[in-house]
């Protein structure tokens, strides 16, 4: 072999050992999210860390109105957030306080955009990757806010009666000034923040399949394709993904379907919610059944990319503001259920919730976050090749994640939800002894980690033969064993 070509190959092997050596070097507050190669299921922070995300929607300031008091608001719940380990928000670009285009369309206001800037200086200071919405408006006109401190819904700048350009959003939508307009402010935010690694990624509209477009569902899709092509071409290192309305009907399975299909939409995103005027019947079930079957719907189209119910809580019939129960649920059992449930049923993190004042915030339940990363604490799902599955009980809906280095088993009383809790008033029941026939997980002896979330307690317990016994649980606990 000769000298040049083995100086070739040394340097070419001291070139590509550096560059891993960099990628493993770099931090985790460093660090992008991305789909993982090694399990795309999953998602990864570009350093190869896992990054389950695990927190709330805080779209907009609700109550609000003093740029101040909102900004150390927001801290506060970041910093409630960060206590809680967590490490995931979103924010609304569109909403009326953050909006760039504020006065003109085309026009971007200095001062709104200092307050994007100061977001990032938050989510920076806390730990939390915030996905940007670009847009959510459905009209351009007359589509006022549902109550009093929700979102509008309408764009009047891009009407010509308040000096834009459009008539009407299917004009918008339909054609490529429409887009142009659009990809504008795409470009303005994506070159600002280049690979900043807070942003979790882009989300080109909120429930988009809810817009004044032509009523058809392919021009949905049509649009979405052609606009997550062209944002993913500006924003290629970081997330892009496109979501529609509440799963609340049989009409949403296709549109769905097609739309997690389109190349380009990097995460498969589902929101639901517990409606008791929406048309699918799964929308009145228990919000651990609601959300492990949302999660399921998608992972059976068959894509193998990473699933989130990425929008989820309760509602007045029919989106017509927060639930009247929340008040009663000082406890936390519905946000309890929305986070468990999901990751237990194959989802890439736990589930979203959407009403971070009126529940939330109102009923001090931040604890929650830091319950479920507890439970999960030392699980790398990259490493793990989890099968969601479920074990078959009289007491119990157990939802179990069998990998390779670890079984974990959320374990659910079947006789106690949101309806016998806090419509009812049903105290949840303490179980003793419970015993759980998991032959079809192991049918070995051992050890078994118990993570009571109520409590924030741990305890082992030994099993034999396939059966665990809880010795006591109320609502739920967390059974992990490491596979031998």
């Amino acid at each position: 072999m000769k000298y040049t070509t083995i100086v070739s190959i040394l340097l070419t092997t001291c070139i590509l050992f550096g560059c891993f050596q960099k990628e493993k070097q770099i931090s985790d507050n460093q660090s992008l999210v991305r789909v993982s190669a090694k399990n795309p299921l999953y998602l990864e922070l570009s350093n190869g860390n896992p990054y389950i995300p695990v927190g709330p929607n805080i779209c907009f300031p609700r109550l609000i109105t003093d740029e101040t008091e909102a900004f150390e608001n927001l801290e506060w719940m970041y910093q409630k957030l960060a206590e809680n380990k967590a490490n995931y928000s979103r924010i609304y670009l569109g909403a009326a306080f953050y909006d760039i285009e504020k006065y003109k369309q085309g026009e971007y206001d200095e001062h709104q955009i200092q307050k994007i800037d100061k977001i990032l200086e938050l989510a920076s200071k806390y730990g939390i990757r915030i996905k940007f919405c670009f847009e959510h408006f459905r009209n351009l006109i007359g589509n006022d806010a549902v109550f009093a401190t929700s979102a509008h819904f309408d764009k009047p700048i891009y009407h010509v009666s308040h000096g834009g350009t459009f008539t009407s959003a299917k004009e918008f939508f339909a054609s490529e000034e429409g887009k142009q307009v659009y990809l504008n402010r795409v470009r303005f935010f994506t070159e600002r923040y280049k690979d900043h690694p807070n942003v979790y990624g882009w989300e080109l509209w909120n429930e988009f399949d809810v817009v004044d477009m032509d009523g058809k569902p392919q021009s949905t899709v049509e649009w979405t394709e052609d606009m997550l092509a062209r944002v993913k071409s500006l924003a290629p290192n970081h997330l892009v993904m496109q979501n529609l309305g509440s799963f609340d009907s049989e009409r949403h399975r296709e549109l769905y379907r097609s739309v997690c299909s389109l190349k380009g939409n990097d995460v498969l995103q589902v929101h639901r919610y517990i409606d008791e005027a929406a048309r699918l019947p799964i929308c009145q079930a228990p919000m651990d059944v609601l959300t492990s079957d949302a999660i399921k719907e998608l992972l059976a189209f068959g894509l193998n990319r990473p699933v989130l119910i990425t929008e989820t809580g309760a509602v007045e019939p029919r989106h017509a503001g927060p639930f009247r129960y929340y008040e009663k649920d000082k406890d936390g059992t519905i946000l309890h259920d929305l986070l468990f449930a999901p990751f237990f049923s194959g989802s890439a993190g736990a589930g979203q919730s959407w009403h971070w004042h009126y529940y939330i915030e109102l009923n001090n339940l931040w604890h929650h976050f830091g319950r479920f990363n507890e439970a999960i604490s030392g699980i790398n799902p990259l490493e793990e090749n989890f099968v969601p599955m479920q074990i078959e009980h009289d007491l119990l809906r157990i939802y179990v994640l069998k990998g390779d280095k670890n079984t974990l088993m959320w374990c659910r009383d079947a006789n106690n939800d949101w309806k016998s809790e806090l419509v009812e008033g049903i105290e949840p029941a303490l179980l003793s002894n419970v015993t759980i026939n998991a032959h079809t997980i192991t049918n070995k002896s051992g050890n078994a980690d118990l993570y009571d979330p109520w409590k924030n307690t741990w305890e082992k317990t030994s099993f034999a033969d396939g059966e665990i016994v809880i010795p006591s649980m109320k609502r739920s606990i967390v059974i992990r064993i490491k596979n031998e």
